[in-house]
C-alpha cells in the first residue's frame, strides 16, 4: 500500500496509487495538441490537469458563441479572439507551472520540424484533410498520434503509430475519398 499522506502539498500525489504512472514522463514530455474547439478544450485542460510539462496548440479559428456551450476554457469575453490564445491563458490558470505555446494559423503552415520537435501530437480536428497532412507529417518524421472526433452523440479515439502501425490513410474508404474530393 501506497502511502499519499506525507505528500499533501504535491498536487499529483494521488497518481502515486497508479502503479505505472510515471509523472516525470508527462512532465518532460512536449505535446503537440491541434485544434482548439470542444475537443481540444478538453484535451489542453486534462493535460493541464495531470501536470504536463510542454504543450504546444494550433487553432486558425477565433472564438464563436456557440463555442460557449462545449468549450470549457473559453468565456463570453473570449468571442472574436484566437481560440489558440484563450485555451493557453485558461490552462495556465489551471496550472501555472505548465509551459504552453500556441500558433494562431493553419496546421498546413507547420513545418515538419514543429512535428519533429513533439513527443506525440493530439489532434481534435474538424477535417479530414487536416487529418492526412498530420498523418503524412508524422509518418515523415516517426512522431506518434492521437486521433479524436466528435459528431452529435458519437465519438471516435484512435492511435496510429509510425513506422509499424497502420496509418490515417489506411483506414479510409472509397466514401472517405468522396467526401475529401
Amino acid at each position: 500500500m501506497i502511502d499519499i499522506s506525507s505528500d499533501i502539498n504535491n498536487r499529483y500525489s494521488r497518481f502515486k496509487l497508479i502503479s505505472w504512472w510515471e509523472q516525470s514522463i508527462l512532465k518532460n514530455s512536449k505535446i503537440l495538441v491541434i485544434g482548439c474547439g470542444a475537443l481540444g478544450n478538453e484535451i489542453v485542460k486534462n493535460l493541464a490537469m495531470l501536470g504536463a510539462g510542454n504543450i504546444f496548440v494550433v487553432d486558425m479559428d477565433r472564438v464563436e458563441k456557440s463555442n460557449l456551450s462545449r468549450s470549457v476554457l473559453f468565456r463570453k469575453e473570449d468571442e472574436g479572439k484566437s481560440k489558440a490564445e484563450k485555451i493557453c491563458r485558461r490552462a495556465k490558470e489551471i496550472n501555472e507551472d505548465l509551459n504552453i505555446k500556441y500558433f494562431n494559423g493553419n496546421v498546413f503552415e507547420l513545418g515538419l520540424g514543429v512535428f519533429k520537435e513533439m513527443d506525440i501530437i493530439i489532434c481534435g480536428l474538424d477535417n479530414r484533410e487536416a487529418r492526412l497532412f498530420v498523418n503524412q507529417s508524422c509518418w515523415k518524421v516517426n512522431r506518434p498520434w492521437s486521433d479524436g472526433a466528435i459528431e452529435v452523440l458519437n465519438g471516435v479515439a484512435r492511435m496510429f503509430i509510425p513506422p509499424d502501425g497502420v496509418c490515417y490513410e489506411c483506414t479510409r474508404n472509397e466514401a472517405d475519398y468522396k467526401l475529401l474530393n
